[in-house]
């Protein structure tokens, strides 16, 4: 995601630089992250949001953040796939299948063939340097191995999974295959793990007013075609539910990237909608 900031500073008329940051593929997707730094004026924003209508788009407001809204909140749909399986815990494949299972239209690791897996790597690189190492962000040593292989998905007929030369997906990678030590986590189990971790990145999101609630939820729904907002599936799942899957996690790494966002917390002890906050 390209900042805004640093090209609104070398020019002369700060408050009048704004971003519009495209998905692919441009004609068949419907959002558009409209990005405002701190200088950039409200008129501009409006501006751009009503261009982007103009072009048939729906426009969410976002802050000039690491990954805007999209890129952020989809790390943790990757990354804690990615520590499922380097924890040993479930092949690759499993993985995907449970997240199909509850709606998602790829799994993480089809995704980033998919997007291409050096690709996946460069953003996420560039979003833990963006938040200064935070463990949260931390790429998984799984993506690094594959693409220092030249498996770069799809592109290359070969990323966390092999595919034909009609692009059909075949079996995980070889060198990817194999179970772990530990007794396999059961789709319910990987799926309240992955839910819970992109719930709280919402909501972090939401605490650093990169965008509104609302938003967030549109964002992850037309960007990522997910089959519901976060912040939704957040509240029906129990935010309550939610925090107790991150505590025990914290638990056992405490590292940092289990942590619980603290405006989740606070509305899993209310007993409030932090998908329509009041």
């Amino acid at each position: 995601s390209l900042s805004v900031d640093p090209i609104a500073a070398d020019a002369t008329r700060p408050e009048r630089v704004g971003g519009m940051d495209f998905f692919n593929p441009v004609p068949l997707m419907a959002l558009v992250e409209v990005i405002g730094g701190p200088m950039t004026g409200s008129a501009i924003t409006d501006s751009v949001a009503l261009l982007a209508r103009r072009l048939g788009k729906t426009p969410v407001v976002a802050a000039d953040t690491p990954g805007f809204i999209v890129n952020r909140v989809q790390r943790a749909y990757y990354l804690e796939a990615f520590r499922i399986y380097e924890s040993g815990l479930s092949g690759l494949d499993a993985i995907d299948d449970a997240m199909r299972g509850i709606g998602f239209r790829m799994g993480p690791f089809e995704l980033a063939d998919t997007v291409g897996t050096d690709v996946n790597l460069a953003a996420g690189e560039s979003i833990f340097d963006g938040f200064y190492g935070d463990a949260r962000y931390r790429p998984a040593q799984v993506q690094r191995r594959v693409v220092d292989a030249g498996r770069l998905g799809r592109k290359t007929n070969g990323g966390y999974y092999d595919y034909g030369t009609d692009g059909e997906r075949g079996a995980p990678w070889s060198a990817l295959r194999g179970g772990g030590m530990l007794p396999p986590l059961d789709p319910p189990q990987i799926e309240a793990r992955v839910l819970a971790c992109i719930v709280n990145e919402a909501a972090s999101a939401a605490a650093d007013g990169v965008a509104s609630p609302e938003s967030i939820d549109i964002a992850m729904r037309l960007a990522s075609n997910w089959p519901e907002g976060p912040l939704a599936w957040g509240q029906r799942l129990g935010l309550t539910s939610v925090v107790r899957t991150l505590d025990a996690l914290h638990a056992v790494v405490p590292d940092g990237r289990y942590r619980v966002e603290p405006l989740l917390r606070a509305y899993a002890d209310r007993g409030a909608s932090l998908a329509a906050p009041d």
